[in-house]
């Protein structure tokens, strides 16, 4: 197995618009642009996407709650409960950014990365407590190959994500 480091593969997305290392043969849109630099990540957004590990999620929060935009808007795409807390995503988000949760969202489905960068129809819920911010969430990330519908149930949303992991992970050792 070949390794990279992530400033490689910030270099493959912005140059090749390819990331072989994770989706092979597939080209990405020439609009996304990769960093490694977080606080030119943070800068001047009005919403920010977590998609990273989910039992990464509170050391990088931790790290990051100094520069970390105050008022933005934080959408979670984690699936997963924190080992050792049993705590979902958003509360760790919310504990950690010291956020209302009005501020914060979740996109989750049963859809996988290769599914949506082909543009093969796929479905997702947008979660928020606030219904406001579910519906722009949803609008957000609308496309025609990908449906978003809303739901004030953010526990259930997350706990269902969670829940898919798993029983994706025992079909797989089972094969």
């Amino acid at each position: 197995m070949l390794f990279r480091s992530n400033q490689v593969v910030v270099d493959e997305i912005n140059q090749h618009h390819t990331n072989n290392r994770s989706l092979a043969g597939v080209a990405l849109a020439e609009s996304i642009i990769a960093t490694t630099d977080i606080e030119s990540a943070f800068a001047e957004v009005g919403a920010i996407v977590l998609a990273l590990p989910a039992q990464s999620l509170r050391a990088n929060l931790n790290k990051w709650r100094e520069i970390f935009p105050k008022g933005v808007v934080v959408i979670s795409t984690l699936k997963g409960v924190e080992l050792g807390t049993h705590l979902r995503m958003t509360e760790i988000v919310q504990e950690i950014l010291e956020i209302p949760h009005e501020q914060v969202a979740i996109l989750t489905g049963p859809n996988l990365a290769r599914e949506v960068i082909l543009r093969q129809p796929v479905g997702a819920v947008a979660a928020s407590e606030s219904q406001a911010l579910a519906d722009a969430t949803a609008e957000l990330f609308s496309a025609p190959y990908f449906r978003v519908y809303t739901s004030t149930d953010v526990i259930g949303c997350e706990l269902a994500g969670a829940a898919k992991n798993v029983i994706r992970s025992e079909e797989h050792t089972s094969e």
